[in-house]
């Protein structure tokens, strides 16, 4: 999985930031589930990309853990890790 929020070596940026997006490869060229992201998230954290699903970095700090995305992604293909506790909120 690659994550948003995290350097090419794997290291955690911390910008006021504090969870970090993790998407499954095998979702992220999804067009139709980038729409349904998109559309559900509340503070536009998943937007539609030329290749599918894109992660709105600079809005990563508004996420209010509502849970929707995992709702609409497939079970454990999308998770949400809180930085602050290492967490993960994900669906199996």
């Amino acid at each position: 999985m690659t994550a948003a929020g995290e350097t090419q070596t794997g290291e955690r940026r911390l910008h006021g930031v504090f969870i970090q997006v993790e998407l499954d490869d095998s979702i992220r060229g999804d067009r139709e589930l980038a729409r349904k992201l998109a559309e559900a998230c509340p503070v536009d954290i998943f937007k539609v990309g030329e290749n599918g699903v894109e992660i709105v970095e600079e809005n990563l700090d508004e996420c209010v853990l509502c849970e929707l995305c995992l709702d609409l992604a497939p079970a454990g293909k999308l998770r949400i890790r809180k930085l602050y506790d290492d967490t993960v909120l994900e669906r199996t």
